[in-house]
């Protein structure tokens, strides 16, 4: 067993932090300051583009779907909570 002159365990301690240090370390690191991994600025303006169109789509039909309602509500002179 080699101690330390500190305390005998101490140098147990030492190697036992390494070793769980070691198996925390990943292979590769991703960040965006990296400059091995650039971040694609064209990739993610596309993703917040489509991102903006799905809303767009979804407002626009739910503008549909209430232009319907009212029509149907006010052609069978049903109550405004007629479909709830």
């Amino acid at each position: 067993m080699s101690g330390s002159s500190i305390h005998p365990r101490l140098g147990e301690a030492i190697r036992g932090d390494r070793a769980s240090r070691a198996l925390s370390i990943t292979p590769f690191i991703i960040s965006s300051k990296s400059s091995h991994y650039p971040t694609n600025t064209k990739v993610q303006m596309d993703i917040l583009s489509n991102k903006i169109g799905i809303y767009r789509k979804h407002m626009h039909n739910n503008k549909i779907y209430m232009c319907l309602y009212e029509i149907i509500r006010c052609k069978y002179r049903l109550p405004h909570n007629a479909f709830s």
